[in-house]
């Protein structure tokens, strides 16, 4: 769900990867408003070019729809400003407790967000992983610091995480479990979010459990007229050394991507921008549980900007039913250590793309095996 738009229904994986491709152009609207101070009649713009490109529709007026877009997503910035200056140590030191906001400005408040207002809790107190502000569309509520002496001239005093109920709501076609009082799809902190490692974190937990996931995007090298097998390609980057415990493969990932978080942007055959995020702890961490991987990362830069092949593919989880997301980025490679297919795997996870694994497979049938999707880079390189 995107600012009320939607898909109204879900026939074929080709309609999914155009919501998707749909979703990823408008964020960068949003973002453009954000970040170079767009007015909003120049989102307004920006936002009925993308509609009429991508033919989509949405729910409610123009001006109603694109003003509530527009504040809120302005207002989710702040928040995650806001964020950053709350865990700033020497802030944290002097005032360790947060106080729950309401706006008094809001006409028709949400309930359950009145009687979160004046609750205080410790930073780090689990509520605020879900119950970061803003919490739906055309929230202003806000979070302010807080220490003994002020909350004592405030009358208040440190509560109680609260019961957090749940309900089930829809979630664009999907059915989702979300805390009482927050809208579907923004049970999440936005400061956390914005600011690198959790959200990485979050996406190697949710799609950590490997092979039991059903591809539902149709597509194979013959659809897009690929080669059987992908040509041996070289490489003037040497493997790396093997590498034992999460400590070094970490500080080695860093270095690599020269410091401890990289975006790399793919750029598809038609133009469009992939932009690929790269946690140097949360990938290494899970790169060390497998150590004979870890002579291959320093190959792991030119596989993200130059692969063979990239395939983009929503797929099913058999356990849960759950849809994800996922770009399987694919090179066959010849180094001192023989002919290595190498195989990266992204999840897309609060719209960007997270990395998730790195696997220097055995032959060119297993990496065959992934080439299945919708393919959105290819190589023309014919290797050697």
């Amino acid at each position: 769900m995107v600012g009320g738009a939607g898909v109204e229904d879900e026939q074929g994986a080709g309609l999914q990867v155009d919501w998707y491709l749909f979703q990823v152009k408008y964020s960068a609207a949003v973002d453009k408003a954000v970040t170079q101070g767009t007015t909003l009649q120049q989102f307004r713009k920006d936002f009925d070019d993308i509609i009429a490109r991508r033919g989509w529709a949405y729910k409610g007026g123009r001006n109603w729809r694109t003003r509530v877009i527009y504040k809120t997503n302005l207002r989710t910035a702040y928040q995650a400003g806001r964020y950053q200056q709350l865990t700033d140590p020497e802030l944290i030191k002097s005032r360790p407790y947060w106080r729950y906001v309401h706006s008094d400005a809001v006409v028709n408040p949400r309930q359950q967000h009145l009687a979160w207002h004046n609750l205080v809790l410790p930073h780090d107190d689990p509520f605020w992983d879900t119950h970061y502000p803003p919490n739906g569309w055309g929230c202003q509520c806000s979070v302010m610091a807080e220490s003994e002496r002020s909350l004592k001239s405030k009358s208040l005093s440190v509560g109680k995480t609260p019961d957090i109920k749940m309900r089930t709501a829809k979630f664009g076609n999907q059915s989702v479990r979300v805390p009482q009082g927050i809208d579907p799809g923004w049970n999440y902190n936005v400061g956390e979010a914005a600011w690198g490692r959790p959200l990485a974190q979050q996406a190697m937990r949710n799609y950590g459990p490997g092979g039991n996931w059903t591809l539902l995007t149709p597509g194979a090298p013959a659809t897009y007229n690929r080669p059987e097998n992908l040509p041996v390609l070289s490489t003037s980057t040497p493997p790396g050394e093997y590498l034992t415990g999460s400590k070094a493969t970490v500080t080695e990932l860093t270095r690599i991507l020269g410091g401890e978080e990289k975006v790399f942007t793919l750029t598809g055959n038609n133009g469009f921008t992939y932009p690929i995020n790269v946690n140097a702890k949360v990938l290494g961490e899970h790169i060390a549980k497998d150590p004979g991987r870890s002579p291959y990362l320093p190959l792991l830069p030119e596989l993200l900007e130059y692969p063979q092949e990239a395939w983009l593919g929503f797929y099913r989880s058999k356990s849960t039913g759950e849809i994800a997301l996922r770009v399987r980025m694919l090179k066959l490679v010849k180094t001192d250590k023989g002919e290595r297919p190498l195989f990266f795997v992204a999840n897309a996870w609060r719209g960007q793309l997270e990395a998730w694994t790195l696997i220097p497979m055995r032959t060119t049938k297993q990496i065959n095996k992934n080439r299945q999707g919708m393919l959105i880079a290819a190589s023309e390189e014919n290797g050697q």
